[in-house]
């Protein structure tokens, strides 16, 4: 079965997209699978890769790589096309409009360069193998063969085909790392390997060859064992997971020189030491500091010794803040700070052969024991008995009696005398144990509530609120409110809800217009107006039509238009409306008084004929080459018939319709009753589904 035209045209056009066809019924965009046309090499952009996806911003006739730009380019109608197809060689080449990311899209305009044509309008598509625009539907008003549409568009530049390039391989030659080569048909290539490179050959493949690689790299520090690499570590390193550490037995005496500068060990646990004594070289300053990130400074078996034959003047053990304890693990038996023959310490007091110990922030010294006539240092601790000593030789003396003065009940003279805290009745206070507290038993008035030691303010939270201890209304207001008496309001009274009512029998209102949808904008299509209600009887309206833009009035729902003026044949004279029949008694008709007739003689015209062979037609809006002969009467009905068969006239319109008559050259359609001779019938063949041609027989039926 041979494909219809239809199926032709849908196949066709998807093609030229790109796009393979499943269904007639769907848009090139919507096929699954793509598929082009089969192409010579002098049609393939070969630099179709540098198009940037999105297209570049340019001036007309600028370029950017490979693309070129162009604003409103003019075409050139095609002779005998109808005014449907229009030219322009930089067309050719122009990159289609789906491609990237949409950018690249045409851009129609009428050749006022300013009205754009938007894409369905006129169905026009663009052919950019042939640099042709065509319209294949109605074309749109104002584009003629004289005044040709114009067109933006991006074209590329790059280069087109296929480039190859052979040749013969005279010679290779072994670069770096390689041996061999020749110019013969075969030639071998090996890869030289170095000495003790670590690298070897096993069946024709390339491997490492760790023995051979170790054995070569372990230098100072490592040794190598059985294919393994291995870290030399001793006298206080050790290896643990891999890791090599500091720690361990020391094998030898071991010396670090400072060479004047301090050895930290820093935010450590615990400083453990068994050693006997430390010491410093002869004359050296030795300074133990316990600082707060160390919290136990242990002294095992022997503790610690500072000897004074190796100690310099400023040698020093300080325990400053946060240090926690400090702990010998012989269970007390012996000292665990040992200090011989401490050298002199200078202070402001005086050179004293002693130790100081000091908290360096509440500057408390050593325990004093003397009494309190001796002399001791400034902030040192003392102990009970200390103070006894002291207050010891305080003079005795007797109270002769106590009184009780403003607030306070009681006294006396002898043994035991109490006072009491007199509270007032209502005083707001009362006691807790020994303790005077606020009495919260206070029993509230009306609109107040008990808080604790506290008086609220009871508020109805719909309405009112308490606000930096003020009371006050609050900005909205829940729930209903009814105002007795008459309510006056200096600002906007501004009410949002769904109904409003004014139950008063009296609305005096002093503005003189009463504006209703006040809040709407945009395009109008809201009926407005006045409802009354009647009781038991049908509510009556005043009501604007938006549909008709008349005011109307009746029954709600039966309203009918108000007649502000009247037209043709009528006069108004108040609200009284008559006929005018003078004015509307025309050919045809004549009137006696109240009464018209039909005149017959009046309205028959000559019935006119007109035969013709028209010219060959081509889809629609296309010329027949006929035109009418002479003018149709007022009133006379216009026919077209095609083979005997009537045809469908267009009255001012050439859509939906299989002919109709035009003057400017079929851009547009006249409406029947201006049919005038001269002015040429144009046939709609895509609409009539059917083209013309010299076989033909056209006849035009009218009245003159």
């Amino acid at each position: 079965m041979a494909l219809t035209a239809s199926q032709q045209a849908s196949r066709l056009f998807k093609k030229s997209f790109g796009a393979g066809e499943t269904l007639t019924s769907r848009d090139f965009f919507e096929e699954p699978k793509l598929g082009r046309e089969i192409i010579f090499s002098d049609q393939i952009w070969s630099e179709s890769s540098l198009i940037p996806t999105t297209a570049p911003s340019l001036v007309s006739g600028a370029s950017s790589g490979v693309v070129q730009y162009f604003e409103k380019q003019n075409l050139t109608h095609l002779a005998g096309s109808n005014n449907r197809a229009y030219f322009s060689a930089n067309l050719i080449d122009a990159i289609s409009f789906n491609f990237g990311d949409g950018t690249y899209n045409y851009s129609l305009y009428k050749n006022d360069g300013t009205t754009s044509i938007a894409f369905g309008d006129g169905d026009w598509l663009v052919d950019t193998a042939a640099g042709l625009l065509t319209f294949y539907g109605t074309l749109p008003s104002g584009v003629t063969s004289v005044l040709p549409p114009k067109i933006s568009f991006y074209k590329y530049l790059g280069s087109k085909g296929v480039s190859t390039s052979s040749g013969t391989l005279q010679q290779l030659n072994a670069g770096l790392g390689l041996t061999g080569g020749g110019s013969s048909s075969t030639v071998t290539l090996d890869i030289s390997l170095g000495n003790n490179s670590g690298l070897t050959f096993s069946n024709n493949n390339l491997s490492v060859d760790f023995d051979s690689l170790s054995s070569n790299l372990a230098g100072g520090g490592l040794s190598y064992s059985g294919g393994t690499l291995s870290v030399n570590v001793g006298n206080g390193l050790e290896i643990v997971s891999d890791t090599v550490y500091l720690g361990g037995t020391l094998s030898q005496n071991t010396t670090i020189d400072g060479d004047g500068f301090d050895l930290t060990i820093g935010n450590i646990g615990q400083l453990i030491s068994t050693a006997s004594y430390i010491k410093s070289e002869t004359g050296g300053n030795y300074t133990v500091d316990l600082n707060s990130n160390y919290n136990r400074f242990v002294i095992q078996t022997s503790g610690i010794s500072l000897l004074s034959e190796y100690l310099g003047t400023s040698s020093q053990i300080n325990l400053n803040e946060n240090f926690n304890e400090m702990i010998s693990t012989d269970g007390g038996s012996s000292s665990a700070i040992k200090i011989s023959n401490f050298p002199t310490y200078s202070s402001s007091d005086g050179s004293v052969n002693s130790m100081i110990v000091q908290d360096q922030i509440s500057q408390k010294g050593l325990v004093y024991y003397d009494d309190y006539t001796g002399n001791f240092s400034t902030h040192s601790l003392i102990t009970k008995g200390y103070v006894d000593s002291a207050i010891s030789g305080f003079g005795a003396g007797t109270i002769a009696g106590v009184t009780a003065g403003n607030g306070l009940s009681g006294g006396g003279t002898a043994n035991y005398i109490t006072l009491d805290v007199n509270l007032g009745v209502n005083s707001g206070l009362t006691f807790s144990g020994d303790e005077i507290i606020i009495d919260n038993t206070i029993v509230p008035g009306n609109g107040l509530t008990a808080n604790g030691y506290s008086l609220d303010v009871n508020v109805n939270s719909d309405s009112l609120e308490i606000s930096n201890d003020l009371l006050r209304l609050k900005d909205t207001i829940d729930g209903d409110r009814i105002f007795q008496d008459s309510l006056t309001v200096n600002g906007s009274l501004i009410v949002n809800g769904t109904v409003s009512y004014i139950q008063t029998e009296t609305l005096l209102i002093e503005d003189n217009i009463i504006t209703l949808n006040a809040t709407f904008s945009g395009s109008p299509f809201l009926n407005a107006g006045i409802e009354v209600i009647r009781g038991n009887q049908p509510t009556a309206a005043l009501i604007w039509n938006e549909s008709t833009d008349t005011w109307t009035a009746g029954l709600s729902g039966s309203e009918v238009d108000i007649l502000l003026n009247t037209g043709l044949g009528l006069t108004k004279s108040g609200p009284t409306v008559s006929l005018d029949f003078n004015s509307i008694v025309g050919t045809g008709l004549t009137h006696n008084g109240n009464q018209i007739s039909v005149d017959i003689l009046g309205i028959n015209g000559t019935p006119v004929y007109q035969y013709g062979t028209p010219s060959v037609t081509v889809g629609n809006n296309s010329t027949t080459g006929l035109a009418i002969t002479s003018t149709p009467d007022q009133y006379s009905r216009i026919q077209v018939f095609i083979n005997g068969q009537l045809q469908k006239l267009g009255d001012g319109t050439f859509s939906n319709v299989d002919c109709y008559f035009s003057n400017d050259g079929g851009l547009s359609a006249l409406v029947l009753g201006s049919v005038s001779s001269g002015n040429t019938l144009y046939w709609n063949g895509l609409t009539a589904r059917f083209e013309l041609d010299n076989n033909d027989e056209v006849v035009i039926v009218y009245e003159n």
